[in-house]
């Protein structure tokens, strides 16, 4: 970062003065937000709830959440679970369909404070095909990095709204007294997007680090989100997978590991407007060189009605692109054939 420079202009530009303001909470009124990125194909999703404070927030761990699809109650929650986080969330387990209309509605135990939240199950476009090129080293069989193609059809007659991100998959196996046992975890990979104009927002990465600016305007995208208004029908989006990153065998903490195999897959999220614009904030919020003193406040954008926060649903659609195997007792790596 280069703010120190910008640091040694203000100091040597400005005079020091201070002028102490009185805070006045009088009139404070504590809002309730509701938050929660639903999935269709979920089990299981999770609807956090605070109210604010002065200058914090405190979880709402008693209440009533109500879940309406198309107009019908489908599902009444009273009771909430903590996550590994250690944060309360009130899990709702109802199902939810493309195209559904869905509202989301919470109330206080002491009914003080209610809100409710309006939104819509995206349609979900499937991916026309992958393709893989190996574009790294092999070293003992192994691939560190490949480009991958994701081929996929823009429907022209809606807006769009998209998120792509690339998971993993290792099942490792091991030798038992009761025999060969597998256990599995789940992981997202990271790639690069640097020559991805859709992703990139229209710009293209260098990658020289002397045009750093002073005073940088474009954060990172962080979330991978990009809307419709550069996709050709159909569009090719190329990536730049990395294997650094994959989840280390010996986090499974299993006896007499024999071998792990490792299976990716690209996804393509649809997202709601007001998803693609909370990412799109996120983005800003969590880039690094992002400073509220000489940038602009960031507001998050919400969808509830009687209080803030974002309620939203999205959907997806998979396709498997590469697997490998990696033999723990030999540490090489076979390469299974493809499908």
């Amino acid at each position: 970062m280069k703010y120190w420079f910008v640091f040694i202009v203000v100091c040597t530009l400005t005079v020091s003065c201070k002028n102490d303001i009185d805070l006045n909470t009088d009139n404070f009124k504590p809002v309730l937000v509701m938050n929660g990125i639903f999935d269709t194909e979920a089990s299981e999703n999770r609807l956090y709830v605070s109210l604010t404070g002065i200058d914090t927030s405190s979880p709402v761990t008693e209440g009533e959440a109500e879940v309406f699809v198309n107009g019908e109650l489908k599902e009444t929650v009273t009771h909430s679970l903590m996550d590994a986080e250690k944060n309360y969330y009130f899990p709702l387990s109802a199902n939810f369909e493309t195209g559904d209309k869905v509202r989301i509605k919470f109330r206080t135990a002491d009914g003080s404070r209610q809100a409710y939240a309006d939104t819509e199950v995206p349609y979900p476009v499937p991916i026309d095909k992958t393709e893989v090129n190996l574009s790294g080293t092999e070293q003992n069989k192994r691939v560190d990095n490949l480009e991958l193609s994701v081929v996929f059809t823009d429907p022209p007659s809606t807006e769009n709204y998209y998120r792509l991100i690339v998971e993993g998959e290792a099942i490792c196996y091991y030798q038992s007294e009761e025999g060969m046992k597998k256990k599995s975890r789940r992981f997202v990979n990271w790639f690069k997007f640097g020559n991805e104009p859709v992703l990139m927002d229209g710009k293209a990465d260098s990658g020289n680090a002397d045009t750093e600016e002073i005073f940088p305007t474009d954060p990172p995208n962080i979330y991978t989100v990009f809307a419709d208004k550069r996709l050709d029908s159909p569009y090719t989006m190329k990536v730049d997978v990395s294997f650094y990153s994959v989840y280390d065998w010996r986090r499974f903490n299993v006896p007499n590991p024999q071998y792990v195999d490792y299976v990716f897959s690209v996804k393509l999220i649809a997202l709601t407007s007001k998803a693609y614009a909370y990412y799109r904030a996120l983005n800003i919020l969590e880039w690094e060189d992002y400073d509220p003193v000489f940038m602009n406040p960031v507001k998050l954008p919400s969808n509830v009605t009687g209080g803030g926060g974002i309620v939203s649903i999205q959907s997806a659609s998979s396709r498997k692109f590469y697997s490998y195997r990696q033999d723990i007792r030999r540490f090489s790596y076979d390469f299974p054939e493809e499908n």
